[in-house]
């Protein structure tokens, strides 16, 4: 069974269809349960004890559809959310063709911007990569009224900096608890409330070179995503470039959005009408805008560098003790002549070997062989004479 027929059996399919047709939700993406849960709170509310009497409620008052839509709309986002895209973006503006400047600034929209983080992002990532701020301008377009508000005030805590490196909180300021964009940042950044899928829906520009929309299209159906990506198409400058989230991919290229050479991985897309052929520049190498370090990294990479030193003091150790091996071994080696010429029957050239090269122990036990030898001689001979020391 369909999530809009059991929503039916629970008289709530009329008001996901209407949520569907005004923002594109499809309740599959979500499940039928979250626009349950919210209609239930809103009619608790309003006071109204039936579904039935909810939905006349919202033909008549158009601010209650914007209020359920706030109740459906849960944001979820923070500062830097695949730096991989900002990243490419900002090395594009800082070292590709036509530079950016004051007069020809680089136009940037963030849709839809939720409370603010990905467009503050995109600002700092951009003034770290040494791009003006005089040659920028971002716009940021959100659904949400509340969010709206939130990225307008431009105060964050907790969760907003999950994935924050020490040294961007430069541009922040200390803000009862949380920390507070700086104003300079805050005024490079114009945030207004609109809806991709209204057709009266009018951003700041008619005309952006880049156009962040991740992790949006897919809570969309399919005709849905054409909309949205079509009105996104519209608003693309020439050689415009589309950042989406990796689990948008497919929609963008059913559109004809093909990815840009060399940013692959950063999931930047570029509009490809049939049958039109796009030169794109050589790709360049991706690379990371160069960084400043803050006390924190510093101290994670000394700590991550603690091993490679132990590792490399073991590495000698282990290289001087195969040294030493490797010398007794060439002071050993003349024995392996002395057992081979003793099993050829040739003693005294081995008994001189093992004096000229074998070591003391060995030189020992050759002596006491000789004086044995030669005590036996003479007791076989009967010859005693005076040595004593050859008769021990």
């Amino acid at each position: 069974m369909s999530a809009t027929a059991d929503a039916s059996r629970d008289g709530t399919g009329r008001i996901e269809r209407m949520l569907h047709e005004r923002i594109g939700l499809d309740p599959t993406t979500v499940g039928s349960s979250l626009v349950q849960r919210a209609v239930r709170r809103r009619m608790q509310i309003a006071g109204i004890d039936s579904v039935a009497a909810y939905e006349a409620h919202l033909d008549s008052h158009r601010e209650e559809v914007q209020e359920l839509v706030e109740e459906v709309v849960i944001p979820e986002t923070y500062f830097f959310r695949e730096p991989e895209a900002l990243d490419a973006v900002a090395l594009r503006a800082a070292h590709g063709e036509g530079r950016p400047t004051a007069d020809a600034p680089l136009r940037v929209l963030s849709a839809p911007c939720s409370t603010g983080e990905e467009p503050y992002s995109i600002a700092m990532t951009l003034l770290a990569a040494g791009v003006p701020a005089a040659a920028m301008t971002i716009d940021a377009v959100d659904l949400s009224r509340e969010a709206v508000r939130r990225a307008r005030e431009g105060v964050y805590r907790g969760a907003a900096f999950r994935s924050t490196e020490d040294h961007w909180f430069r541009f922040f300021t200390d803000a009862g608890g949380g920390r507070a964009i700086r104003e300079e940042v805050r005024a490079l950044v114009r945030i207004v409330q609109g809806n991709l899928l209204d057709a009266a829906f009018a951003p700041p520009r008619t005309a952006y070179d880049v156009i962040f929309c991740r992790n949006l299209l897919i809570y969309f159906d399919v005709s849905t995503q054409a909309r949205v990506l079509a009105t996104l198409t519209s608003l693309l400058a020439q050689n415009g470039v589309l950042v989406v989230g990796a689990a948008d991919t497919f929609a963008v290229r059913r559109a004809g959005f093909l990815p840009v050479p060399g940013a692959e991985r950063s999931f930047l897309f570029q509009y490809q009408p049939e049958g039109d052929i796009v030169n794109h520049p050589e790709p360049r190498p991706f690379c990371r805008p160069e960084r400043s370090e803050g006390p924190a990294r510093k101290k994670r990479r000394a700590k991550s560098a603690g091993p490679s030193l132990r590792a490399t003091k073991r590495a000698e150790e282990r290289s001087s003790t195969a040294t030493k091996r490797a010398d007794n071994n060439r002071r050993c080696r003349p024995f392996a002549t002395l057992r081979a010429t003793k099993r050829t029957n040739t003693p005294d050239r081995g008994n001189s070997a093992a004096r000229e090269c074998g070591p003391p122990h060995r030189r020992h036990s050759t002596r006491r062989g000789r004086a044995q030898r030669q005590g036996r001689e003479r007791r076989i001979t009967g010859d005693h004479g005076d040595d004593v020391r050859g008769a021990r």
